[in-house]
């Protein structure tokens, strides 16, 4: 366990806090670096009724230390709203078992929105710059902790270790319905990193080049990761969100579908969203728009195109039917009601996503 990060130090524990009791198993979703997947419910009077996800972790995963790794991490970084929320934990290293239990987002993942897409249905353009804001702050919280802007230094020094997620796509976003709007969730750290671990490895090239990922949202200066990667990661999710593209073409996927990297979002969405989701995919890192400078970008573009886009009719519906004709970016009619407002700038001000929603106060950790 790396001892110069205050936040990643944690006491692992050799058994889990709360009682699970298994209600369905899942399998091993979307191929991540796990020992498969099960819905549970916890015997916690106050978490009657509700569902969580254990996430296991075998002996495989004990070899590449994932389970302690993605542990640390979650422990630092899933007090974020956008981010999900790890509840209890075990890890057990003489039986070579580990699990850790996370809130569960009934909505499912991004991969069956985007495979609705490629059928013809389409995401409202509201729905779209809210959940680009959501991930892009959950990913500024990563990399830059509770306070953005900071300096190397300064980050360093308030006992925050950059988090790289390193596998950002459809199939690792999830959601759920919160406060009136359907909210989206940065899930499966399994491939993540902080700063930490990587000053920890055995050499500058170990530390920068490491083949993780899915190919197809393999950034073009991959196997060398950071910030930037993940941004073009970012920006790719977007891509397929927009255009129902399910296996986008890369270095790493040349037999992947083709798209546009001038217009990633599409014709059916407007130049504006067009534009943002473009910063994210310089191909050059260096020129690359980090996640803080994307995300103030979103915020300040928030209140002109709430004011332009049309009203989302159905803001609890994941899609709607395809209409080019009724779509957002070529009906720019000012909205009265406009739904639920431009989400809040979360990187800042952090607030537990429980507390908010007043569910129970499981012990996390």
């Amino acid at each position: 366990m790396v001892e110069h990060c205050k936040r990643l130090r944690v006491q692992y524990r050799t058994q889990h806090r709360q009682s699970w009791t298994l209600l369905k198993n899942l399998g091993k979703l979307n191929g991540g670096l796990n020992a498969g997947i099960a819905k549970v419910s916890c015997s916690n009077p106050s978490a009657r009724g509700m569902v969580f996800i254990e996430k296991r972790f075998g002996a495989q995963e004990f070899r590449y230390r994932v389970a302690h790794r993605e542990i640390q991490l979650l422990h630092q970084i899933s007090d974020h709203m956008n981010i999900v929320t790890m509840v209890d934990h075990f890890l057990d290293e003489r039986a070579l078992r580990a699990a850790v239990y996370l809130e569960y987002c009934d909505l499912g993942s991004l991969d069956a929105v985007v495979y609705h897409v490629a059928k013809g249905r389409r995401v409202h353009e509201r729905k779209v710059w809210s959940w680009f804001f959501q991930l892009c702050g959950a990913l500024t919280y990563c990399h830059w902790g509770p306070e953005p802007g900071k300096s190397d230094d300064e980050i360093f020094q308030s006992g925050w270790s950059r988090v790289y997620h390193r596998d950002i796509k459809p199939g690792n976003v999830l959601l759920t319905k919160e406060g009136g709007q359907i909210v989206v969730k940065l899930a499966d750290f399994g491939c993540g990193v902080s700063e930490d671990h990587l000053a920890q490895a055995g050499s500058e090239q170990q530390a920068i080049r490491q083949q993780v990922g899915t190919p197809g949202f393999d950034a073009p200066e991959y196997p060398v990761f950071g910030g930037a990667s993940d941004v073009w990661q970012l920006g790719v999710t977007m891509m397929c969100l927009c255009t129902g593209t399910m296996s986008p073409k890369s270095r790493m996927n040349p037999g992947g579908q083709l798209w546009d990297t001038w217009r990633p979002a599409g014709d059916n969405y407007s130049s504006r969203l067009n534009s943002k989701i473009k910063l994210c995919l310089e191909t050059l890192p260096w020129q690359r728009s980090t996640s803080y400078q994307i995300l103030q970008a979103l915020d300040q573009a928030s209140v002109t195109e709430m004011s332009t886009l049309s009203k989302d009719k159905r803001p609890l519906a994941l899609y709607e039917p395809y209409d080019r004709e009724s779509s957002p970016a070529r009906n720019h009619i000012p909205a009265l009601e406009s739904g639920p407002e431009w989400p809040v700038f979360l990187a800042q001000g952090r607030r537990h996503k429980w507390n908010q929603m007043n569910a129970p106060a499981l012990s996390f950790f």
